[in-house]
């Protein structure tokens, strides 16, 4: 289940969904490395999920303005 903006820490700046189907709060933008199949947040790497009907840039969203 996606999670809300009201429940994340005031650090996140970033929500995204990875390959595993795992939710993840960033504080950075992820920045994605196709030919190693994976995206970067702070140096800590998740595969790009391949996932036809998922696609994980699509879950990328920014922290609303309050």
């Amino acid at each position: 289940m996606k999670p809300e903006w009201k429940d994340a820490p005031e650090w996140a700046k970033w929500l995204v969904r990875d390959r595993n189907g795992t939710w993840c709060f960033c504080e950075e933008k992820p920045v994605t490395d196709e030919g190693m199949g994976v995206w970067d947040v702070n140096n800590r790497y998740h595969e790009i999920p391949h996932n036809p009907v998922i696609n994980w840039q699509d879950t990328l969203e920014q922290r609303p303005e309050a």
